[in-house]
């Protein structure tokens, strides 16, 4: 690999369609700061390089673009110029399950939110998180006493993010809404 412009590009030039022992290194480090198995690695013969291993990741884990461009040291908008294609096809319900982990929300609470995120067709343009973030908030607001701002701090994303996806929902006048 060279380095150009503090961005990792690895020569995916090798014989038998493998990845090369340094690469497999490289890649398993960054899986263990993201605390994955190294097993997305000898799965998937399409990784040649870093961005490619985050579409491989995001569909097989709950790992946000933040928290891989934080492990591997890449701009975020490198990654999503390299992930057009495949930045939709993040697995929402093992990230509902990692933030429902960190926020303490029982199963039963988890099932009704996974329930209505799937019903929820995303052709908003708004992030997952933010309507993960926003039906986490909506569901759990009293059970829990949970303020938008800790679900915002343990999801990562901005309170206002979560209000403009409330106020999108209360002009669409969509079913969902849990007032």
């Amino acid at each position: 690999g060279f380095v150009v412009d503090s961005q990792l590009y690895v020569n995916t030039f090798s014989y038998n369609n493998e990845v090369p022992e340094t690469e497999k290194q490289e890649f398993n480090e960054i899986l263990s700061r993201l605390n994955l198995t190294s097993d997305i690695v000898q799965q998937e013969k399409d990784i040649d390089n870093l961005s490619s291993l985050y579409s491989v990741i995001n569909k097989t884990s709950a790992v946000t673009m933040n928290e891989f461009c934080l492990a591997t040291g890449l701009d975020k908008k490198k990654v999503v110029k390299s992930n057009r294609n495949s930045i939709c096809a993040t697995n929402e319900s093992k990230l509902l399950d990692k933030y429902c982990k960190l926020l303490n929300i029982c199963f039963k609470d988890y099932t009704v939110i996974k329930e209505k995120i799937s019903s929820f067709s995303n052709k908003t343009g708004h992030s997952p998180l933010t309507i993960i973030g926003y039906y986490i908030y909506v569901c759990c607001k009293k059970k829990y006493k949970l303020s938008i701002q800790k679900v915002c701090n343990v999801i990562g994303i901005s309170p206002i993010s979560i209000q403009r996806f409330k106020k999108y929902e209360f002009s669409c006048g969509s079913s969902l809404s849990t007032r």
